[in-house]
């Protein structure tokens, strides 16, 4: 065997090497994203559904209004911990889009 040949077989078996990595590498994200019914590539994350996402922020307005609800009953309406609770829920109803325009905003 020439010396040229010799260099070209083992550049030809490096790339070989190479995109048989790269196809058992996609094949294990494939496989294993779907056999635990996860997207493939975001490293075992459930998918988020916008229903899912919706009642949760339902659930931490609610809950932050029930806390201001709380604070305004044991403080007064103009209290330090009241005014903690609303920005508290203007932060929740910001991060769920929700916010509220605050040109219009009668406080």
């Amino acid at each position: 065997m020439v010396a040229g040949e010799e260099i070209m077989l083992r550049t030809v078996k490096r790339r070989e090497a190479t995109l048989l990595a790269a196809v058992f590498g996609a094949f294990l994200l494939v496989g294993c994203g779907a056999h635990y019914g996860r997207r493939p590539g975001l490293g075992g994350v459930p998918p988020t559904r916008a229903g899912d996402r919706d009642q949760e922020c339902r659930e931490r307005i609610r809950k932050a209004e029930a806390k201001l609800r709380r604070e305004i009953e044991r403080h007064g309406e103009h209290s330090r911990q009241a005014q903690k609770r609303r920005y508290e829920l203007d932060r929740e109803l910001e991060r769920c889009g929700r916010g509220r325009d605050r040109d219009h905003d009668n406080r």
